[in-house]
């Protein structure tokens, strides 16, 4: 089975920072540059509001399964998702979601959703979807997280 990319790129910085003590500093500008591309590819993988959205849903669902997140948190990223998708469409959407932070929030939230056809169809399609999202999503934060730990390992 191959490695992707990011694990081999890893791999050849490690490799390289060893060689570079063994050496002497000669290689050190070399690892650097590489650093400094990885730098460039994990600015570049800022995650999006939707990614942002998925964060502690994606890390339980690995750590129990799909079906053991609890109800609260399902509603929350179901919330949470409709939400950046309006914000990306230019979607106008109730106040009381604007900014959401308690599970009475997210209550408020979900009541407002169901007195508009449109907002109701959106919050319950991300609803239903989140089995399968466990799954989908689950390689992007594993690379980030991949990336994440080579900068606080450099």
């Amino acid at each position: 089975m191959s490695k992707s990319p990011v694990v081999l790129a890893l791999q050849t910085i490690i490799l390289l920072q060893g060689v570079s003590v063994v050496l002497g500093n000669d290689l050190s500008l070399f690892a650097s540059e590489i650093g400094s591309q990885f730098k460039d590819l994990y600015q570049s993988q800022q995650l999006l509001c939707s990614q942002n959205a998925l964060y502690e849903f994606i890390n339980e669902c690995q750590l129990r399964g799909a079906d053991s997140v609890s109800p609260k948190l399902r509603i929350q990223l179901a919330v949470k998702l409709s939400i950046c998708e309006f914000k990306e469409a230019n979607v106008e959407y109730p106040k009381s979601c604007q900014n959401v932070e308690c599970d009475e929030d997210f209550e408020i939230c979900v009541q407002e959703f169901l007195e508009s056809p449109q907002l109701w169809t959106t919050y319950s399609g991300h609803y239903r979807r989140l089995r399968s999202v466990c799954y989908e999503e689950a390689v992007p934060f594993i690379r980030h997280n991949i990336l994440d730990l080579f900068f606080n390992v450099t």
